[in-house]
């Protein structure tokens, strides 16, 4: 059987023989919502449309695929002829976009924005302020454009995180608006077996996150949450305060995206598609999201372009120091690098699974994160199959959104 992959902008077509077939997964169909009746049918609050405000509005970055833009057109003509009007990129530890990026994440009003927009550089220590600590002593710092602003309008997308159970709601404003001590010590807690995708409570980073409201004016915040469909269309909308329009929209997301497979295969191949294919930083939510699917022993392998090369290098500059995954399980952990996250529990992954990567990137920058280079996911198949006949093979995907579990 012939299965068309997305790989690198253009179309793969992986062969699997049908006795070997285990299945496909991908997210459920849904049909996309009028987007202009959506709008309408959640407004901004009255208090956008009379007297004259200071409002920030924050979106996600050019590694997301929130079509932002969408719902900028529609609230951004009125926003800026009745208020002082900024708007700021949400980040976190990632690069500025380019011109070109700032354009198609903004939309029609770009122009009309006249520059009032940047991004949140996390290493820039002077741009933020503390606004208190979290629980376990954390200093929590946020932009000051979030408190240059009377009100702050957040634009965020749902779908599950490798280790913070879900995307959105209060990640736009930490990680994605806070400096990169805030951001590297709730990132800590990531190496904990407890942060998983979909998993919410427990979980000690989604925990720690949403206690960040305890330390900010939460009635200054109107959200709009937004859950896509693996062809990127807005299938949910859910709109109010930061809370309410996450965990509704957080409910929506697992109907579409976290699925059961009954039985672990041999050998899954994962489809990242983008624009997280885009760098080898973004292809741990491609494993992530599906190791559950897969025997010990087995086999994971995904194709991700990675186009754009390594991306934030954190993780990968540190791999020079821990060379040997094994022994980075098996040592104590006693201060935090930021980046360690990553690389702890890829090695944690590979003492169970071979993790196999079709990219374009060299075979040495693959390896150093202790995962195999392939050249060609058919060759591979092939191989597998002439080593055992009965080799089981699930495809999943949209791997960077979908999720297994499995029984």
């Amino acid at each position: 059987m012939i299965i068309p992959l997305r790989y690198a902008g253009e179309q793969y077509r992986l062969d699997v023989p049908d006795k070997n077939l285990a299945g496909i997964i991908e997210p459920s169909k849904t049909k996309p919502l009028d987007i202009e009746s959506e709008i309408e049918k959640h407004r901004l609050p009255e208090r956008f449309h009379s007297g004259s405000l200071r409002v920030l509005v924050v979106i996600n970055d050019q590694y997301r695929s929130t079509p932002s833009h969408l719902i900028l057109n529609r609230i951004l003509p009125s926003l800026l002829e009745k208020h002082e009007v900024r708007l700021m990129i949400a980040t976190g530890l990632h690069d500025e976009p380019s011109m070109d990026e700032y354009a198609s994440l903004i939309g029609d009003n770009f122009e009309k924005l006249d520059k009032k927009f940047a991004w949140s550089n996390s290493r820039d220590y002077i741009s933020f302020q503390n606004v208190g600590l979290w629980p376990d002593g954390g200093g929590v710092y946020i932009h000051s454009y979030f408190f240059w602003a009377d009100d702050v309008i957040v634009i965020g997308s749902v779908e599950p995180h490798y280790f913070a159970g879900f995307t959105g709601g209060i990640k736009s404003i930490v990680p994605g608006l806070a400096y990169y001590k805030t951001i590297r010590h709730n990132h800590k807690k990531a190496i904990s077996e407890k942060c998983q995708p979909g998993m919410t409570e427990g979980n000690p980073v989604w925990e720690e996150l949403w206690k960040t409201l305890d330390l900010i004016d939460e009635k200054r915040l109107f959200s709009y949450q937004l859950v896509q469909n693996s062809e990127r269309e807005i299938i949910g909308l859910n709109s109010g305060g930061l809370r309410e329009s996450y965990f509704e929209a957080v409910e929506f997301c697992r109907d579409i995206y976290i699925k059961d497979l009954p039985e672990k295969c041999d050998l899954l191949i994962a489809e990242h598609s983008p624009p997280l294919d885009r760098n080898l930083y973004q292809l741990q939510k491609c494993f992530e999201n599906t190791k559950a699917g897969i025997k010990d022993g087995g086999t994971l392998l995904m194709l991700s372009g990675c186009t754009d090369g390594i991306g934030t290098r954190d993780f990968f500059d540190l791999a020079e120091k821990y060379p040997d995954p094994e022994k980075l399980v098996n040592q104590e952990i006693k201060s935090y690098d930021l980046g360690i996250h990553k690389l702890y529990r890829t090695a944690l992954l590979t003492n169970r699974v071979n993790l196999c990567l079709m990219s374009f990137l060299q075979d040495e920058a693959v390896r150093r994160v202790y995962i195999e280079p392939v050249d060609d996911a058919n060759k591979l198949v092939k191989a597998r199959i002439a080593a055992d006949s009965d080799l089981k093979i699930v495809i999943v995907k949209d791997a960077g959104h979908t999720v297994l579990n499995s029984g």
